[in-house]
């Protein structure tokens, strides 16, 4: 007998939010609330044009501080980061080609991040309902094998005979479902699905799939690094019958800095 083939297409964007507040330092009342801000800055600037030198002026205290084995950083400057936020990622479309049921396919994309302010970051992940074809026949995401897995919690998949659509994360940063999934002897077996922003009545909120605390840079390379870098592996397997067509959607990645 002749297998069923499938073509199916995952199609992947992300976005890039930045926030950058002003900062204006200032004690404000009122009736019903107290902000403490603490000093009021005469002024703050780039030093010229040919100089990558910025200042403020007038600020109270600021300084590097230690004793006892801290380290206090105080004044606006000190949160003025030296290593610009970014985030890319390598592969922006996904084609598994034809499929042929039980007969499983993956494909990789590399996220980069860059970061160095005081605060932290994260990209979150979320699709844009699951893969269907055009007259909407859908490709169910995956459950995993008897361990199970939803959208928070990895699950070992591995068997030919679990179908669907879901992705498993490796390298910096990532959710630590997928270090701690019960067949930790390889984490490369280790999957979840995506949340799916298009259920009702409540639409699944976005994932977290790379945070931290702590800044990108690793003084002790070299060349040195000023990024950290995870995999994303997107699987697909298809069930014996599973409607032919061209099966689509869109994994939607964003990527918030803190300061």
């Amino acid at each position: 007998m002749k297998s069923k083939r499938l073509f199916i297409t995952c199609l992947i964007f992300f976005c890039l939010v930045l926030f950058v507040p002003n900062v204006n330092a200032l004690n404000m009342d009122s009736s019903s609330f107290h902000i403490q801000g603490g000093n009021i800055n005469i002024g703050s600037s780039t030093a010229s044009a040919s100089a990558n030198l910025a200042m403020t002026l007038g600020q109270l205290a600021a300084g590097s501080f230690t004793s006892f084995g801290y380290v206090v950083k105080a004044g606006f400057q000190y949160i003025h980061s030296i290593v610009p936020f970014s985030f890319s990622i390598s592969n922006t479309s996904i084609d598994f080609g034809e499929l042929i049921s039980e007969v499983a396919k993956t494909d990789t994309a590399n996220l980069r991040v860059s970061f160095g302010g005081a605060g932290n970051y994260q990209v979150t992940a979320v699709e844009d309902g699951p893969l269907k074809t055009y007259d909407s026949v859908p490709f169910d995401d995956t459950s995993c094998d008897a361990s199970g897995c939803d959208e928070t919690a990895a699950g070992v998949w591995d068997l030919s005979t679990t179908h669907g659509f879901g992705y498993n994360m490796t390298g910096q940063d990532i959710p630590a479902t997928f270090t701690t999934c019960y067949n930790i002897n390889n984490p490369k077996l280790c999957y979840r699905r995506f949340p799916d922003q298009t259920t009702t009545p409540t639409p699944e909120p976005p994932i977290v799939v790379m945070s931290s605390n702590d800044v990108t840079v690793d003084l002790t390379s070299r060349p040195k690094n000023i990024y950290h870098q995870s995999t994303i592996t997107f699987k697909i397997n298809s069930k014996p019958d599973q409607a032919a067509g061209t099966y689509q959607t869109v994994i939607g990645f964003v990527a918030t800095p803190s300061y």
